[in-house]
């Protein structure tokens, strides 16, 4: 798991984030705010802001399964 400190450095870099729909797709978009999360205790929340404009959450602990940095 991250640090709070280290995901807030993370602003602004590029991410695939895995489709919602289940398909196996990915999508691009990049890291808009971590802050500490509101559900998961001692994780972190990533707000990740899709090219389309709209703004998928996912948790620092899911970094390689349901989103990672682009290449």
């Amino acid at each position: 798991m991250q640090h709070l400190e280290t995901c807030r450095t993370w602003k602004g870099r590029r991410v695939w984030l895995a489709s919602a729909a289940g398909d196996a797709g990915r999508v691009d978009g990049e890291i808009a705010k971590a802050d500490a999360s509101f559900l998961s205790a001692g994780d972190v929340d990533l707000a990740i802001r899709l090219g389309d404009g709209r703004v998928e959450m996912v948790l620092a602990s899911e970094k390689g399964t349901r989103w990672d940095f682009v290449a």
